[in-house]
């Protein structure tokens, strides 16, 4: 959507200025910005000090020659983006062959053309892959509010940045991915700065200490500098930063920053050294703390008392068990742990504003009282040792369970607000499961607003025939290796899968299905046919994968949407009496018995995958089915 209204946007200005660039306030195209500047170098064009915007990509350094000559011309510019490419490696062997452009090696940008700088209304710089000879000391700084110079080669040392001293008014520095960028310059020159990004500065190893003069400072970016190890004590007078992100740094401690008082997200994820942290002086307003796998054991003391705390992610840490301190955080909505938790803590039952709990490891209990969680929506809970589970809030809307060990099927009538389930209950190798005696689901048919199901288990050998009432029901996945046949299925179903369901023998007839897109069917061993392939009009895709039982298939040539068919390890099937003329991708492989099959030649849209020469043409049709027996 919001590239359509862009482009509608863009078309409207071009529609305005009677489709003439040089007319419009704002070029956005490159192809657009080349024809201008061409047309300026030749003295072509007059009036274009009403353009305010403009883009440019440079494919060849040839062409900065166009920008030295044209800028000085654009005295109304206010955003400039120049996307270029890394022309560093050949900078010096090439740039000064540019006529005029520098009158030595190592001159400043457009230096030696101007005598004035140019762009006095500039409020936006975007450079991506600034040489590392230019210094833009030419550049009037007195009205910039953004830089962004990502991808850039400049260093500490850049004689550019005593120019850029100048833009007391800057409010966001970009320095995304300049590798060779190893300490940040003085900021204090910048005490306007709100946003400052470092993200993927991999040499980066010290922040200056004048990072503390930028009290606006509300947004600070330091993901993945890699060989960052420490964080100087003067970040905690950033008195008003509401974002710090530190994922995939190599800091090993957080000094404790008692004026932080406004920090709202603190992202540590993959921090993989840290060891010691408190935030005593930032619990205040933050709202979100994640520490993916940053190989933690244990939360500071400091963390009962985030009472603010909306959002905490400890997966893939090394916490086995949660503080019961956590049952102090009433405005929680959102907890994950995907990590080695011995025990789920009693105190989750007084997380009363919890949306959104997600829990692995290997605790065996889940306390009774998550059912008074009335605000609950999603709930993912996954550990070999979960023996049962107890009543769940009628919030849910989203469910999934995954264990070993369960005695009985669990019950979920009640949940009748769940739209997704994903029940999984493996093969428990340590000896018999009283599953096994189990009745299938009964309470299935109550779940109404179902739109997901996926069952995986060893131990379901029926489908209760209620299936069938869940008329929201859009996507089915079975995973039931004793799993003999189907009940008859809800017919608004636009995705069924059917995998290791090793016995049974037949599927029932599927032509009710109307609205199926999708079939897919693999590894069920005993498969000799499907029934009523032929009726499932709207579908588009045939998935048929291991079935070494399954013989022939029915005539397909009235599926008139049916665009790809894939089927692979079916050494018994000798025939396909037909296909559609829709069909684009017909791929057989080690189907070794395929005695009958479409002409290739009614099949006009179709293009075939050789996985040989990975090509997809028609011209291989015929070669293709020739060579099935092979």
């Amino acid at each position: 959507m919001h590239d359509w209204l862009r482009d509608i946007g863009r078309n409207l200005i071009q529609q305005g200025s009677g489709w003439q660039p040089e007319k419009q306030r704002w070029v956005w195209t490159h192809a657009q910005a080349l024809e201008i500047l061409e047309k300026l170098q030749m003295g072509g064009v007059h009036g274009i000090e009403s353009i305010e915007a403009i883009c440019l990509k440079l494919d060849e350094i040839s062409q900065y020659s166009l920008i030295k000559e044209c800028l000085a011309s654009l005295s109304n510019l206010r955003f400039l983006q120049v996307d270029s490419k890394d022309f560093d490696d050949i900078t010096k062997s090439v740039l000064t062959q540019v006529s005029g452009f520098l009158s030595y090696q190592c001159s400043n940008f457009v230096q030696t053309t101007f005598s004035r700088l140019i762009l006095p209304e500039l409020r936006w710089l975007s450079w991506r892959y600034l040489p590392l000879a230019f210094k833009l000391t030419n550049f009037s700084m007195r009205r910039l509010l953004i830089l962004d110079l990502s991808m850039s080669r400049v260093t500490e040392k850049w004689d550019g940045w005593s120019h850029i001293k100048l833009a007391k008014n800057l409010k966001v520095l970009n320095l995304t991915g300049c590798m060779k960028y190893r300490k940040t310059p003085n900021l204090s020159f910048h005490v306007n700065l709100e946003r400052l990004i470092l993200e993927s500065c991999e040499n980066l190893v010290q922040i200056h200490t004048s990072i503390s003069q930028l009290k606006k400072l509300v947004f600070l970016n330091l993901k993945d500098c890699n060989n960052l190890r420490e964080l100087p004590n003067e970040m905690g007078a950033l008195e008003s930063l509401r974002e710090l992100l530190l994922d995939s740094t190599a800091i090993e401690e957080i000094p404790e920053w008692r004026r932080m008082k406004k920090l709202e997200i603190l992202s540590l994820d993959k921090c993989t050294l840290l060891n010691k942290f408190s935030f005593v002086g930032c619990v205040a307003a933050a709202t979100t703390l994640s520490l993916v796998d940053s190989h933690l054991t244990q939360l500071p003391k400091s963390i009962e008392i985030f009472n603010s705390l909306i959002h905490l992610n400890l997966s893939s840490t090394n916490m086995r068990e949660l503080p019961n301190v956590t049952g102090n955080m009433k405005n929680l909505k959102v907890l994950k742990m995907r990590c080695p938790l011995r025990k789920l803590s009693s105190t989750i039952g007084m997380l009363e504003k919890l949306e959104e709990l997600e829990a692995w490891g290997t605790f065996k209990e889940i306390p009774d009282n998550i059912g008074d969680l009335r605000l609950l929506k999603k709930l993912i809970l996954g550990s070999p040792r979960i023996s049962m589970v107890p009543r769940l809030p009628e919030s849910l809307v989203n469910l999934c369970c995954k264990t070993t060990s369960m005695e009985t099927l669990p019950n979920f009538s009640n949940l009748i607000n769940l739209r997704n389930l994903r029940l999984t209950l493996l093969l428990n190798h340590k000896g018999p499961s009283k599953l096994e005696a189990t009745p299938s689901a009964q309470w299935i048919g109550t779940l109404q607003m179902l739109e997901f199901l996926k069952l995986s288990s060893p131990y379901i050998a029926t489908l209760s025939s209620d299936l069938i009432l869940l008329s929201q029901l859009k996507k089915l996945k079975l995973e039931c290796c004793h799993l003999q046949c189907l009940p008859r299925l809800p017919t608004n179903l636009s995705y069924l899968s059917i995998k290791s369901c090793r016995r049974m023998k037949t599927a029932n007839d599927l032509s009710n299905l109307k609205a199926l897109l999708d079939l897919v069917i693999v590894g069920c061993d005993e498969l000799t046919e499907i029934r009523g392939l032929e009726g499932l009009e709207n579908l588009r895709t045939l998935e048929l994968v291991a079935l070494p039982s399954l013989v022939k298939l029915p005539d397909l040539t009235n599926l008139k949407k049916l665009k790809k068919i894939h089927l692979n390890d079916c050494p018994k099937l000798f025939e396909i009496l037909g296909g559609p003329e829709s069909l684009e991708i017909l791929h057989i492989v080690n189907c070794s018995n395929l005695q009958k099959f479409p002409d290739p030649s009614s099949l006009k849209n179709l293009e075939v995958w050789n996985p040989e020469t990975k090509e997809s043409t028609s011209d291989l049709v015929f070669q293709e089915f020739v060579n099935v027996n092979t």
